[in-house]
């Protein structure tokens, strides 16, 4: 069982990638392999409307947006992680979903990730007013099923600015801990 995580946070190094590296020690820990790619490493640019891919299910632009794909591709688990900018997901994650439109059930032809994967959705917030991760939980959720992926779970935390927020938080530190491990044990028997 192999899980990619895919931070969609500009920070390879902060609370986003913190839950990610949480669950996916948990993952590890039943034996599943684990990939993280943070979207902030990546180069890529943004869709260009040019509809091509609407005859050919497939994008003209050829950058790293192609290796996040194949990624998926060899997943059977995907989580996505973005922290709440200005009420939704990141710019990164929007302009990554965009490049996904050779996917799209939209037009025909498309693109199709192979079936059977599951996704996991999970969000973050400096704000203590859980509504803007349930957006982003239900915007990673529609992206998941119109890739062909089905929504198994999500978690979002609320009140975590900086780092000490959420390391210096044995609650919430537990709390995901434990999500990733009830995940883990739901995918391997």
């Amino acid at each position: 069982m192999k899980a990619l995580l895919l931070n969609a946070s500009p920070k390879n190094n902060g609370n986003t990638a913190r839950l990610l590296e949480l669950i996916g020690d948990a993952f590890q820990k039943k034996g599943m392999e684990t990939q993280t790619i943070c979207l902030g490493d990546l180069h890529y640019a943004f869709c260009k409307g040019c509809r091509s891919c609407y005859q050919t299910a497939e994008c003209v632009q050829h950058d790293d947006v192609q290796l996040v794909l194949e990624q998926m591709e060899q997943a059977d688990l995907i989580a996505i992680a973005s922290p709440d900018y200005w009420g939704g997901i990141t710019g990164q994650l929007k302009a990554f979903i965009d490049r996904c439109t050779p996917y799209s059930p939209a037009h025909q032809p498309h693109a199709a990730l192979s079936m059977g994967k599951r996704g996991i959705s999970i969000a973050l917030s400096a704000r203590e007013d859980p509504r803007e991760c349930k957006e982003i939980l239900a915007r990673i959720d529609r992206f998941f099923q119109r890739m062909g992926i089905r929504p198994m779970a999500n978690y979002y935390t609320c009140g975590v600015l900086t780092e000490d927020d959420l390391n210096n938080n044995e609650g919430k530190l537990a709390e995901v801990t434990f999500f990733g491990e009830e995940i883990a044990k739901t995918l391997v028997k």
